[in-house]
């Protein structure tokens, strides 16, 4: 413990880096605290863009040191005895200390189990599958999007680690969001459950990613399900900020720097993190092969090519407005990721074509508002509540991008491609929609594809939009009005969707929870699971509804039952690493591991700094800093802490450049860690 105290000591060191003209700040405690059984892989192991022959295999390395060799090997063994590949990685701070190897020469179809070894211990053991070649009876795909840490429990995560025939799990953007957390009020529910985000501000920054994604993979459940599952993801707009665009964002204002810089660094930061494979361009669009069965492509409708939206697009718009939504050279995807898209579409021999998506496809109509049985204070509220459940539905959507919506639907029906199946996240609520391009009068017949839309692993819903509106202060007065009116307006939606839009088949307005895609010879179908809340850890979850279209009919029916699981259940990775086994005496030297430094960034320092620790008991500890003599130049930080991760932030321009040493002792043991400050 006392070894670990200084090693905390030192991350609140090199924040602290000076007292004469610093100023260091520390975050809130959050609740994850790092399994000490793990260390150093405390982020656990990942895997990710499975072909034939090869995956994607991820972990983290938590040190000090500059660089870390570490071993990996691929088994067909839990215990990873019959190894069929291994090989040497490097972990430095480059790139964030996470390793990521595209092991080559793997048989299709076929489960594997693989792990890492550094510092005298193994990490957590992995489990991982290739894909098949030629005929494929049978697939099953998780399917997530928007995991927001701060706004409750990834049960579903842990719903879907327990599942043991996934072939793949596909994650359709929002994987973190950068806002900070809302820690104000009395009655917090963020602040009471610990569930605060690091760090906890809008990320801006390179280290700000890196850490938010570190905290999102300290998450048992979030690392048990990459551990099980491999996973192909894409993201959305919040791993760079709200509502992105190709040269923007609504969340990016004046004053919070170059946008293309920071698009720049959370691409880095999503490529250091997540176990996608690596390419010259950071782009995320591209194709899976599941045998003949079906095809995937994961399209980025935020980041290749995207016009900035239009969010006047009701019946009020402006004559502007309707000049840049009717211009055929409007773009969602980009004219490179377009063409790729529909000419991938055409050439496919695949039976299913399957398309993962961000933001809703289909054409969907919100007017004329149902309001039978809505009291006279709600339909006060309509004029207020007409236009933003339009910009709800258009602005962000396929619908605010009609000429490619338009183009991709036209692509599907004049060269007669059957079996589209479009996957979308995004809209943090569940829907079932026979794709056309008039859904109004739609009779049943000439859908070119059908769409299946995942509610949120933990974002809100509807329902919390409603009870617990975010209102402009200028209508602030109109916020206890809009909550007392949320029974009868979440009605009115559902009655309004259902009306205008024949078409759509179910929808879910106010439930967390993620989809299996069941796919076969004669059926896709969707099965949808809600757990039953993520404001407490939770097991329990349950099958509400399920949706197929069955070959070339691009119909959906609804199912009568989940579809069912594989013959074969895949054994599951251990829950605990290998034990490495060491002498007597390197045993009596493992380092005490109460305290770990999760992160030090940026190092070497220029002007500011930021430690990220995790500290496992109520500590008191002193950190003193030292010139390269030994020479005490300021005493820096004495305190003592409860349990939990923290995060220091220090500015330390006042220092001159060089070498120092932070000595750091709680009375009985010192040890010291040197720092370097360039200029």
């Amino acid at each position: 413990m006392k070894s670990v105290l200084l090693l905390l000591s030192i991350v609140c060191a090199n924040i602290l880096l000076a007292q004469t003209g610093t100023v260091t700040t520390i975050s809130q405690r959050v609740q994850a605290i790092p399994d000490e059984r793990l260390a150093p892989f405390y982020h656990g192991v990942a895997s990710g863009d499975p072909l034939t022959d090869r995956v994607i295999i991820w972990t983290r390395v938590t040190t000090n040191q500059e660089s870390v060799p570490v071993h990996w090997r691929v088994a067909t063994d839990t215990a990873l005895t019959n190894v069929v590949a291994q090989g040497d990685a490097t972990a430095n701070a480059n790139h964030d200390y996470c390793v990521k190897v595209d092991v080559t020469g793997l048989q299709p179809n076929t489960t594997y189990y693989y792990g890492f070894t550094a510092l005298q211990a193994h990490s957590l053991t992995g489990r991982t599958r290739t894909l098949p070649t030629g005929d494929y009876p049978h697939a099953r795909l998780g399917v997530v999007s928007c995991s927001n840490y701060q706004s409750g429990y990834f049960n579903v995560y842990a719903r879907l680690a327990e599942r043991n025939d996934l072939d793949m799990i596909l994650h359709l953007g929002d994987y973190i969001y950068e806002y900070g957390a809302d820690t104000t009020g009395d009655n917090n529910w963020v602040v009471k459950n610990n569930r605060i985000p690091q760090p906890n501000k809008e990320l801006l920054t390179l280290g700000d990613y890196r850490t938010r994604y570190a905290s999102y993979r300290l998450d048992e459940d979030a690392r048990r399900v990459h551990q099980q599952h491999p996973f192909v993801c894409v993201w959305d707009d919040h791993e760079f900020a709200n509502d992105a665009w190709r040269d923007g964002a609504q969340n990016h204002q004046t004053g919070e720097g170059d946008w293309a810089t920071r698009v720049s660094l959370a691409k880095r930061a999503y490529f250091e993190w997540i176990p996608i494979r690596d390419n010259t361009d950071s782009a995320v669009y591209r194709s899976f092969s599941v045998g003949t069965l079906a095809d995937v492509f994961m399209i980025d409708s935020r980041m290749s090519g995207r016009d900035k939206q239009v969010y006047n697009t009701g019946a009020n718009a402006s004559q502007a407005s309707k000049d840049s939504l009717s211009n055929p050279n409007r773009t969602m995807l980009g004219k490179p990721q377009y063409t790729w898209l529909t000419e991938g579409l055409k050439k496919s021999t695949a039976q299913w074509k399957i398309i993962g998506n961000q933001v809703m496809f289909t054409p969907t109509i919100t007017t004329p508002v149902d309001t039978n049985g809505m009291s006279a204070n709600t339909k006060f509220l309509l004029p207020l509540a007409e236009p933003l459940l339009q910009e709800r539905f258009s602005a962000d959507s396929w619908g605010n991008y009609p000429a490619e919506q338009m183009g991709i639907m036209n692509t599907l029906k004049t060269n007669n491609i059957q079996n589209a199946i479009i996957t979308t996240g995004d809209f943090h609520c569940s829907f079932a929609f026979n794709v056309t391009d008039s859904p109004k009068t739609y009779n049943g017949t000439g859908a070119v594809a059908v769409e299946f839309l995942v509610p949120s692993v933990t974002a809100d819903n509807f329902d919390e939009y409603l009870y617990n509106p975010d209102v402009p202060d200028n209508l602030k007065q109109f916020k206890e009005i809009i909550k007392q009116a949320a029974p009868e307006l979440l009605r009115s939606m559902y009655s309004t969707l259902q009306k205008n839009n024949p078409n759509l088949e179910w929808v879910d307005l106010e439930h967390n929870g993620y989809y299996i895609l069941d796919v076969n010879n004669q059926r896709t179908q969707a099965d949808w699971f809600f757990v039953d809340t993520v404001l407490l850890h939770t097991t329990k979850e349950q099958f509400i509804r399920g949706y197929f279209t069955n070959n070339n009919q691009n119909k959906l029916q609804r199912a009568a039952q989940p579809a069912p699981l594989k013959e074969k259940q895949e054994i599951p990775a251990p829950l605990l690493p290998p034990q490495f086994v060491v002498s007597v005496a390197d045993a009596n030297q493992q380092p005490n591991t109460n305290i770990v430094v999760l992160s030090c960034y940026p190092n070497p320092a220029t002007t500011t700094q930021n430690i990220q620790y995790a500290l496992r008991t109520t500590s008191v500890v002193r950190a003193s800093l030292c010139d390269n003599t030994g020479r005490t130049v300021q005493h820096l930080f004495t305190g003592a802490q409860q349990p939990g991760i923290y995060q220091l932030r220090c500015t330390v321009q006042s220092l001159p450049s060089g070498t120092y040493f932070y000595t750091i002792t709680n009375g009985t043991t010192t040890v010291t860690q040197p720092i370097v400050i360039e200029r």
